[in-house]
């Protein structure tokens, strides 16, 4: 089997991120004069603010664009116009009230507030942040890579996740990085986005990556005797409310997210060279043309073969234990509890004419006899305990349609001794390590790109989609988790629930003080 060192990976990795750090700054901003205007002008702008929720993360990020605008524009010069998408109020009824108050820019805070401020008006000027995808989001279409333009009236900050980065947590979380799983929701386009970049990166590692799609589920993936009555009541209640009422699958944004910067990975093979290959991080992704293309889970070209090692290395167990004279039945159903009785018969039978070779070929025909098929309507708890037993680390992407079901996601991973690894806090508090981001360093950002559009009459077609820089990334780890896992990590990672409790939103943002960018 492969082996891959945390060690040689992290150094690989270093001087990739290193490289990336030069390259993922603010450099290619327009620079901009952010004066206040003067107290006898008396221009007032108006701005229609759209949120896609209302919570912690969308209100911080909310916040940070209207103190950027307070102090570049001031206060007296802004009438500012709130909605929040909700069931009273759909996104196409509040910017049609926004246009209808002649506002001159739209601020549109998630994916949903950006969707329909971008059908409602192709002339209002329209700034977005908590958006991952910007290019599948507004359908833009490139023949190469994207260079963040989006060509119409349309530009913002960006949530999109440091996917480089995300490669290294899983290193520096599993000593021993064999393979790695992939979870996600079907039709969460997000989430695939993500995946398939980080597949990218892993594949230059020479690390072997599945996927597997998760369906949401109502009843908690292990189940306790003491619990299962009331497990049994709830799942009876949600699945009548579920014949009343259409779920929204939609991912929901929680309180933090890690945002994005430009980066470059080394190979990490043991053995290769370690020449630095940039892998650009905005050019269309195959099978994700369109929201709804049909896509079914992938597995590494080095799949295969990492399979076959593995049960090469049980072959090699296998034999040890028939070698020995006493060895019986119960000795092999006590040392290998997940054979059937057909196998623990069928080695007992066959134990001397078996080799390595023939062995390791009958237990690769044994599971490709038992694949878990997902449109066979296999449980959650099945398909979590196949991705457990063939991963070394589950991954999950920044706003995963996850979240909901999380917490007995990694409780069972845990038990596995599986690690885990997300791309926000939000499914954070559950993961061994994360990322978090401020989310008010990103609406201040998006509030100096509206005053370059309101003051300086820049065009938004021309202001490139904003990416933070290095900076704006902490490492967060679960001291629960680490504990289960008897794990410690570096200074330089933060507790999770301690940075949480203690950080103040905008701590580290650059505020505007009659200064240039």
């Amino acid at each position: 089997m492969k082996k891959i060192t945390s060690r040689f990976l992290a150094l690989g990795l270093a001087a990739s991120l290193g490289f990336g750090l030069v390259a993922c700054g603010k450099s290619d901003s327009k620079t901009s004069s952010f004066e206040p205007l003067p107290e006898e002008d008396t221009t007032t702008y108006r701005v229609g603010v759209i949120s896609s929720g209302d919570n912690t993360y969308y209100n911080t990020m909310q916040q940070g664009f209207l103190d950027a605008l307070s102090d570049t524009i001031g206060e007296d010069h802004l009438k500012v116009i709130s909605a929040t998408i909700n069931e009273e109020n759909n996104g196409e009824s509040i910017c049609q009230n926004f246009l209808s108050k002649d506002v001159d820019l739209i601020y549109a805070n998630g994916k949903n507030a950006l969707v329909s401020s971008s059908i409602a008006t192709m002339e209002t000027p329209i700034v977005a942040t908590g958006i991952y995808d910007f290019q599948t989001t507004l359908h833009i279409i490139s023949s190469g890579s994207w260079d963040r333009h989006t060509g119409r009236n349309v530009t913002g900050i960006t949530a999109f996740p440091a996917i480089a980065e995300q490669l290294s947590l899983l290193i520096e979380a599993t000593p021993t990085l064999d393979a790695v799983g992939l979870l996600y929701v079907p039709g969460d386009t997000d989430a695939i986005y993500q995946n398939e970049l980080l597949e990218r990166y892993l594949n230059q590692a020479g690390i072997p990556w599945k996927e597997y799609e998760v369906h949401l589920s109502s009843t908690p993936v292990e189940e306790t005797a003491d619990d299962s009555e009331d497990s049994q009541a709830s799942t009876t209640s949600e699945e009548e409310d579920a014949d009343t009422e259409e779920v929204d699958k939609t991912p929901v944004r929680g309180d933090t997210v890690i945002t994005p910067m430009d980066v470059v990975k080394a190979s990490g093979k043991e053995g290769t060279n370690t020449n630095i290959t940039s892998i650009g991080q905005t050019s269309i992704i195959s099978g994700l043309l369109s929201h709804d293309s049909v896509r079914t889970a992938k597995v590494s070209e080095e799949w295969a073969i990492y399979k076959e090692a593995s049960f090469r290395n049980i072959a090699k167990d296998i034999l040890k234990a028939l070698s020995k004279e006493d060895c019986d039945e119960d000795t092999l159903k006590e040392a290998f509890p997940s054979f059937t009785e057909e196998q623990i018969d069928f080695l007992l039978e066959q134990r001397e004419e078996l080799t390595e070779d023939s062995l390791t070929a009958q237990l690769v025909t044994d599971n490709s006899n038992n694949v878990i098929s997902y449109e066979n309507g296999n449980t959650t708890e099945e398909i979590l305990k196949q991705a457990a037993s063939e991963c070394s680390a589950f991954y999950f992407s920044a706003g995963s349609s996850l979240s909901e079901d999380i917490a007995e996601i990694t409780e069972l991973a845990h038990s596995y001794g599986v690690s885990t690894v997300s791309g926000d806090t939000e499914i954070g508090a559950y993961t061994l390590v994360n990322f978090y981001s401020d989310p008010y360093d990103m609406g201040y950002r998006a509030g100096k790109q509206a005053y370059r559009i309101l003051v300086n009459g820049e065009d938004p077609a021309e202001i490139k989609v904003g990416l933070p820089d290095a900076s704006d990334f902490v490492k967060l780890y679960n001291a629960d988790v680490a504990e289960e896992f008897e794990m410690s990590f570096p200074k330089s990672f933060s507790e999770f629930t301690e940075y949480l409790e203690t950080y103040v939103p905008g701590t580290n943002t650059n505020r505007v003080v009659n200064t240039t960018e």
